[in-house]
């Protein structure tokens, strides 16, 4: 946990003398990645459209987090080319596994942005998970919906008029 104080004692003989310790301490200072969000560019949308997820990982621990991003392209998309960026690190589009992949560090305290775009390609809900490890093996998972011109109800307005 975050504040832990680690401490190695080393000791040190050449067994002719007596033997001596020497002690260093450190104390962990973790990364929480805990409050990263996920956001996309339309609750709602249509076949064709372009949709856009933004995640901002955001650290507010003590430490520094050396992150990996992996975010599966959803179902019912397919990766705009030459859409991936970020503010800092490395992203890329894994084509073999259909995600993109962003490496970074994101120091205590900061902010690192990764945005990407996607274009709907049939009528579904289109949900999009993306998975943070700070590096340390802590997980944390985001989500984003929209839905693709699904169940669209259109009822007729109907007004009465009293009169005077």
């Amino acid at each position: 946990p975050d504040d832990t104080l680690i401490v190695n004692v080393a000791t040190i003989t050449d067994e002719l003398h007596l033997a001596f310790a020497r002690t260093a301490t450190t104390t962990l200072k973790r990364p929480d990645l805990s409050t990263s969000e996920k956001l996309v560019s339309a609750a709602r949308a249509g076949i064709g459209d372009v949709l856009t997820y933004t995640i901002r990982v955001k650290n507010t621990g003590e430490g520094l987090a050396r992150a990996i991003l992996t975010d599966a392209i959803p179902a019912g998309t397919v990766y705009v080319p030459g859409s991936a960026w970020a503010g800092n690190g490395t992203v890329v589009y894994d084509e073999v596994n259909d995600r993109i992949v962003w490496n970074g560090e994101v120091p205590p305290s900061g902010m690192s942005t990764i945005v990407f775009a996607v274009t709907v390609v049939e009528e579904r809900v289109v949900h999009n998970t993306v998975t943070i490890d700070d590096g340390l093996g802590d997980l944390t998972e985001r989500g984003a919906t929209t839905r693709v011109h699904l169940y669209d109800v259109y009822l007729p307005l109907l007004m009465k008029d009293y009169g005077p």
